[in-house]
């Protein structure tokens, strides 16, 4: 009797989606990649008041100018103003962050409020505002072999010469090839949403201290390279292999996965509460 030949399938790889902001951090952390499987859900509390100084700012900005937009508001700079309070009330309520003291509540939202202008003035500046843009557009690009890059792309915008342009807020100055690498998930996601590669790309400072807008280059040679990155950082998520590279100061007061963190429990000794 003949017998048919037994074959194994092999199980499918898990599907990985990383962060477009933070996933450059996986060489130093697996925690603060925000590296997710999918159904995998991450706290969203900020228990660290510094880490709340840091993120509310661009928080409440994202929002106002997505609101705005909706709005079709564009051209109108006292749209912001008037509803800036509401905006700021609505992200606190969501976020609740926790202050030092409400001295501190009040600096960060005079900061905001200055931030607000300086953007709004070097949007208006480098012709970043007309019919055709998007702000906080959100994507889910697959990158192939069960890996995927979400994200939200702060504003894009077709110019009146028809110069297509990918921006990036920034509420400080970060790393240029994170910002870089960032800007070119961007222009991955929008090749398919848009239909084009952007012609010119940057990113906008709007921190009172350092504001200002940024071009780069999007090479080709430098978007293989993130890809091959990319693809090292996806064997060593699968092969469970994270290096881990302790650092007293982002790990053990900003990060906000510090909590699942057996390196953090086991260095400091503190418990989820």
């Amino acid at each position: 009797m003949d017998t048919q030949p037994t074959t194994t399938s092999t199980p499918a790889p898990k599907p990985i989606m990383f962060s477009s902001s933070s996933w450059a951090t996986f060489k130093s952390c697996p925690h603060r990649l925000w590296l997710r499987e999918q159904k995998w859900s991450m706290p969203n509390q900020r228990p660290d008041c510094r880490l709340a100084s840091l993120a509310v700012p661009g928080l409440v900005i994202d929002k106002l100018f997505e609101l705005w937009l909706y709005r079709r508001e564009f051209e109108n700079y006292e749209w912001l103003t008037n509803n800036f309070s509401l905006v700021w009330r609505m992200m606190l309520e969501q976020k609740r962050p926790k202050w030092v003291s409400d001295h501190e509540h009040q600096c960060v939202r005079r900061q905001t409020q200055s931030s607000v202008q300086i953007l709004y003035r070097l949007l208006h500046q480098h012709d970043l505002l007309n019919d055709q843009m998007g702000v906080q557009t959100a994507f889910h690009e697959s990158v192939g072999d069960g890996v995927s890059i979400a994200g939200a792309i702060d504003l894009w915008c077709i110019r009146k010469d028809n110069t297509f342009v990918i921006v990036d807020f920034k509420n400080f100055q970060s790393g240029t090839r994170r910002s870089v690498d960032q800007l070119h998930f961007y222009a991955m996601a929008l090749k398919r949403i848009v239909g084009r590669e952007p012609d010119e790309a940057g990113y906008v400072c709007f921190h009172p201290g350092y504001s200002g807008y940024r071009k780069t280059v999007l090479r080709q040679c430098d978007r293989n390279k993130l890809l091959a990155r990319l693809a090292r950082a996806v064997q060593a998520r699968r092969e469970d292999k994270h290096p881990m590279r302790w650092n007293p100061v982002s790990c053990g007061r900003y990060c906000e996965q510090r909590f699942a963190c057996e390196e953090f429990r086991k260095r400091t000794g503190v418990r989820p509460t």
